[in-house]
């Protein structure tokens, strides 16, 4: 651990120098507790504790410390005001990390902000931001303010109900147990903390997830299909200037990002989040800088990449790589009724999504027998989740190759095949 005179922690001044990263600045407090700072790049400083829980021994005889870690407050950095639950000055963030720091009751809000920067701290900017907007918008409106330890079953039960079953604006049933998760995965992270004082976890433990909302993914295009999609965003015909009777589908733009989510099978935030420095033609890469499961390499096909050569060319480095035709970057959501109308003016179902291509390259990949590691690893996500929802593409191609492979498998006795000796 770096001493103490490598750096100052406890001038607001001396910390604005230190150069931003996501491993934190350790100070000791007392033997097996340190203060830890961290801030990345364009976002504001926060304080963490990490506590010495023991010793454990490697499976190679090696024995290493182990370590619980925990989400303090923000910083007084320039231009915060240390109120002493929030925002902590130093010594304000040393004696809550020892615990002589009273802040008062935790709220649901307080929950959400702590789960937050866990976040930032462990996946990043972008992964924190998302997590944010999505607990802002389902949670904190309706439960910010009350105290954690006052929850019921019945009153998130209403919560639960009403994402789905509201007027406006409301969500499926597998985004509501995404938007559960995540409020489980806070609260629980204030409830670990016993200084917190909540008696019981009971009311948010039992609280039950729809049913049947995670089936496997339907709206899989063919690659005729995703043409035909592309096709009809490109084609001037589908113009509402030119003819108020066609689906207003016609934007070249959006139509080079249909094509992006259909060649890397990234999430649209993901492709718009990128600037034309992250194609790198000479490796064949794009790399997403942030996602949920924060920054990642995707290998791009040959036709991918020539794709992307095709739109990064002759563009400044730190241009947005998928641009509207303003030039503006393209904004959360604005995919939505875009694809709709493409659908529409293609034909294909509306019920599909821009996350359909996402699907389907998935769906593709695995017919050309990539190998899932590779596929997970493209697209961000688990080889679980993709054996979860694509088992039957998985079966059918396993059977394929097991059948293409039998003449390994044949026994012969006698002359003949053991099977009909």
């Amino acid at each position: 651990m770096p001493n103490r005179a490598t750096y100052e922690l406890s001038n607001k001044t001396q910390r604005a120098k230190l150069a931003p990263r996501s491993k934190p600045y350790f100070f000791s407090i007392e033997p097996k507790l340190t203060l830890g700072y961290v801030r990345h790049r364009g976002a504001p400083g926060h304080w963490l504790m990490r506590r010495q829980t023991g010793r454990a021994m490697s499976e190679n005889g090696i024995p290493y410390s182990t370590y619980t870690q925990a989400y303090l407050g923000q910083a007084d950095d320039a231009g915060a005001v240390a109120d002493g639950a929030e925002i902590l000055s130093f010594e304000q963030a040393k004696a809550k990390a020892a615990g002589r720091l009273h802040t008062g009751p935790v709220t649901v809000k307080n929950a959400v902000d702590r789960y937050v920067e866990s976040i930032r701290a462990d996946r990043g900017d972008g992964a924190a931001k998302d997590a944010e907007q999505r607990l802002e918008k389902h949670v904190t409106d309706k439960l910010g303010i009350r105290r954690v330890a006052d929850l019921t079953l019945t009153e998130l039960r209403a919560w639960r109900d009403e994402l789905v079953a509201r007027k406006d604006y409301p969500v499926s049933h597998s985004t509501a147990n995404r938007i559960m998760a995540n409020l489980k995965a806070a609260l629980n992270g204030v409830y670990a903390d016993e200084k917190n004082g909540i008696p019981s976890n009971r009311a948010w433990s039992v609280l039950e997830a729809f049913k049947g909302a995670d089936q496997a993914r339907q709206d899989h295009f063919e690659v005729e299909d995703v043409q035909s999609l592309i096709d009809a965003a490109r084609n001037p015909k589908f113009s509402k200037e030119q003819d108020p009777t066609v689906p207003d589908a016609y934007d070249p733009a959006f139509a080079n990002l249909l094509a992006a989510g259909f060649l890397t099978g990234a999430r649209y935030g993901e492709l718009t989040a990128c600037d034309v420095r992250h194609f790198d033609a000479k490796h064949g890469t794009l790399t997403i800088p942030s996602g949920k499961t924060g920054a990642r390499p995707v290998t791009l096909t040959a036709d991918g990449i020539e794709f992307f050569k095709s739109i990064a060319k002759g563009r400044d480095r730190t241009a947005p790589l998928f641009a509207k035709e303003d030039g503006e970057r393209w904004g959360k959501s604005e995919q939505h009724r875009r694809i709709k109308e493409a659908l529409k003016a293609a034909k294909l179902p509306t019920s599909a999504s821009f996350y359909s291509l996402r699907h389907s390259y998935i769906s593709r990949a695995i017919e050309e027998d990539v190998p899932v590691f590779i596929i997970a690893r493209n697209c961000g996500t688990s080889e679980t989740m993709i054996r979860k929802h694509y088992a039957h593409l998985l079966a059918k191609k396993e059977r394929v190759m097991l059948e293409r492979a039998a003449k390994a498998f044949k026994l012969v006795h006698g002359g003949k095949h053991v099977a009909t000796a």
